[in-house]
């Protein structure tokens, strides 16, 4: 059965490390430690170069959504530039990565999974011409975001084998976040 969330639903927070903010679209409590996540999905504006929250035991799958892009370190480790164009970009919450802008502000998506719970599949797209779209995504627990090109955002939660049909418009960015529980 899906579920449809809407803005009216997430949670806005500070950044664990203080120096920010993000909206949390979705949180799977861990049953051992509610205060903790299985899954937790969220988007997050960053107006400065900074460190990253640290997660250890988390797995984390970043993309960029709006904005140039930005410039992650880690000592020794070559720098990754993120851009809006890249590929999801996968690390251990534990990693100790510095960012810097690449041209202002940067929002961007975020999948993080306790490490162990499973592993995530995130893919954009960015709609380029309008019409209806069946969106479907593999895993035991499966995302749809939608990002308007006006910034409305709204999330549906997929039962396993289903699919959602949407209407979509140019400018508007779907992310399908697939997450695999291991076997």
């Amino acid at each position: 059965m899906t579920k449809h969330f809407t803005q009216a639903s997430f949670t806005t927070m500070l950044w664990k490390n203080g120096q920010g903010t993000t909206t949390e679209l979705f949180r799977l409590p861990d049953p051992a430690a509610p205060e903790d996540f299985l899954l937790r999905i969220s988007v997050a504006t960053v107006t400065g170069a900074g460190p990253f929250s640290l997660f250890p035991g988390i797995d984390r799958t970043l993309l960029v959504l709006d904005g140039t892009g930005a410039r992650l370190r880690s000592d020794g480790r070559p720098a990754v530039d993120l851009l809006r164009t890249s590929a999801p970009f996968e690390f251990p919450g534990e990693l100790e990565l510095a960012c810097d802008l690449l041209g202002g502000p940067v929002t961007d998506f975020n999948v993080m999974l306790k490490r162990g719970f499973g592993s995530a599949e995130v893919r954009k797209e960015e709609v380029r011409a309008p019409g209806k779209r069946t969106v479907d995504c593999g895993g035991d627990l499966r995302f749809l975001y939608r990002r308007t090109a006006g910034g409305a955002s709204e999330l549906w939660q997929l039962s396993p084998a289903e699919a959602v049909t949407i209407e979509a418009h140019a400018g508007d960015q779907l992310v399908t976040v697939g997450v695999r529980k291991p076997t």
